[in-house]
């Protein structure tokens, strides 16, 4: 499985009591052409910890795309 990032976009958490955080919201679409996203910290993020998260979030949804699934 490889994994294309289309797009990285920062936002921001709102959490209590008056805490913004950081975010990253990675797109991505795999060789498959399964779209998603992953939503992690900014702070502490890194290359390998983006990767990670990414290919995490896309073995399950990839690997059942041609599959033909019976009741």
């Amino acid at each position: 499985m490889s994994v294309k990032i289309e797009d990285i976009i920062e936002i921001t958490d709102f959490r209590p009591p008056n805490k913004r955080i950081a975010m990253l919201d990675v797109h991505y679409q795999t060789d498959k052409g399964y779209r998603g996203s992953v939503i992690i910290e900014k702070t502490g993020a890194t290359p390998e910890s983006i990767t990670a998260a990414v290919i995490d979030a896309a073995k399950i949804p990839d690997g059942l795309i041609g599959q033909t699934v019976k009741k």
